[in-house]
């Protein structure tokens, strides 16, 4: 049971920067300038998102863009006003699976931002998420393919495992 859980991590991790943190060895100078750039765009998008919810008064969705809006900066603040010696220190200390868990939830919070307000702005909830997913298609594309990608080594080295018994 533990390795399906085992399995099941690595596939979730593959989808975050885990991979690239491994990989760049001591060079973290481009692990700071990829963090900066990336923070700066969920930022600004969570703040627009944010100005959205309060122009149209959606009091809920401003709640949780704005949470989001000082999780990203607090996550901004902690890790990339350090030297990229500093920072290779401050990601190691946490590890290395933690912090690409953590840099992901900007992310996967304004999918879920997005959502709540294709929600709230198109009468059928179905044909809202249908808009946002659509939007995301190119992203899930990838994603998908990935994922098949996986099982298919999973399935064929699982067969070759049973064959050689």
């Amino acid at each position: 049971m533990s390795r399906i859980f085992d399995d099941l991590a690595k596939t979730i991790l593959s989808f975050t920067i885990y991979s690239f943190l491994q990989s760049s060895g001591d060079d973290f100078k481009v692990v700071c300038a990829y963090l900066t750039e990336r923070r700066k765009m969920d930022l600004n998008v969570i703040l627009a998102l944010f100005a959205v919810a309060v122009a149209t008064d959606s009091r809920g969705i401003a709640a949780s863009a704005g949470t989001l809006l000082l999780f990203t900066n607090n996550l901004r603040n902690a890790y990339e006003a350090h030297s990229p010696l500093e920072l290779k220190e401050r990601i190691e200390a946490v590890g290395y699976r933690h912090f690409a868990i953590l840099d992901a939830v900007p992310v996967v919070g304004i999918l879920g931002l997005m959502m709540m307000h294709a929600i709230q702005h198109v009468e059928d909830p179905f044909l809202g998420v249908g808009c946002v997913i659509l939007g995301y298609l190119p992203a899930l594309v990838g994603w998908v393919v990935h994922v098949v990608g996986c099982v298919v080594k999973k399935y064929q080295g699982w067969k070759r495992d049973r064959s050689q018994v």
